[in-house]
């Protein structure tokens, strides 16, 4: 079956309810991925606030719909935008909403072995022989390519 605009806003309010501190409009149906909304809408799945943002700016060409108030599953248009990926990276980033360091569940140091790799005289194939990494992952922790939080 298919809905109308007005039958598919009526959905989105009826399974919404408004947070009265922060004024998101928060969805209450199903979810996908990290919290967001999801609902399926001319035969395929989509996030509610890319839905939201498209119905309101339908000449738009989306790229990724970002949140201001960073709740997941909030598709009131006020707190959407749009921007690039590298946007979205740039907000997590200085947000810190990213998984660094020593958090990454790939990581095999501790920020003290990053402090010791920048303050020891061993090669670069010495001190990754020691730590168990490579050559590439001592050359970019001395340059500050990575593990940049650690001073």
């Amino acid at each position: 079956m298919k809905r109308t605009l007005d039958e598919l806003i009526d959905h989105l309010l009826d399974n919404s309810i408004v947070d009265e501190v922060t004024g998101c409009i928060l969805w209450q149906g199903c979810t996908a991925g990290k919290g967001y909304g999801v609902i399926h809408f001319e035969g395929r799945q989509m996030y509610i606030h890319r839905l939201a943002y498209s119905i309101e700016y339908p000449n738009e060409k989306l790229d990724v719909i970002r949140h201001s108030c960073d709740t997941p599953n909030c598709w009131r248009i006020e707190h959407l935008f749009n921007g690039s990926t590298q946007d979205n990276v740039d907000d997590k980033v200085l947000k810190k909403r990213h998984i660094f360091g020593k958090d990454n569940y790939n990581s095999h140091l501790t920020e003290q072995d990053i402090k010791d790799i920048r303050s020891s005289s061993l090669n670069l194939y010495r001190l990754a022989e020691k730590y168990n990494v490579t050559a590439s992952n001592i050359y970019y922790i001395r340059t500050k390519k990575t593990w940049r939080h650690v001073i």
